[in-house]
């Protein structure tokens, strides 16, 4: 999609989508924005759908860091060929420090999308 309104990156790494709320794993992050996120999960998301989430930071590059909590709401879901589905989420009520993560984020692992 060439007319977003906030860049998307890549992210180097594989990082998981929790529902902190059933602790199930939604999927994990395809591409990420200060906005928002694209997700590649096995389930459908309901569109207009809220969830409170957690990305979850493993590995060598976060030893030190917790997971970032987040607010987000589904904006659109559809399905890949190869029985996945992709997901558009965007984060709602986003508290400043939560936002310097995400960029941080950004920054540390983030390419070109």
């Amino acid at each position: 999609m060439k007319n977003r309104k906030y860049k998307r990156w890549h992210i180097s790494k594989s990082l998981r989508i929790v529902d902190s709320k059933s602790n199930q794993s939604l999927g994990s992050i395809r591409n990420i924005s200060s906005k928002g996120m694209g997700i590649i999960c096995k389930e459908p998301l309901t569109p207009d759908k809220n969830f409170n989430l957690k990305i979850v930071l493993t590995g060598d590059d976060f030893t030190e860091e917790k997971d970032i909590e987040i607010e987000a709401r589904t904006i659109w879901c559809q399905k890949t060929e190869n029985k996945h589905y992709l997901a558009g989420l965007k984060f709602e009520n986003l508290n400043i420090s939560n936002e310097i993560r995400i960029k941080t984020l950004i920054l540390r692992m983030g390419h070109s999308a």
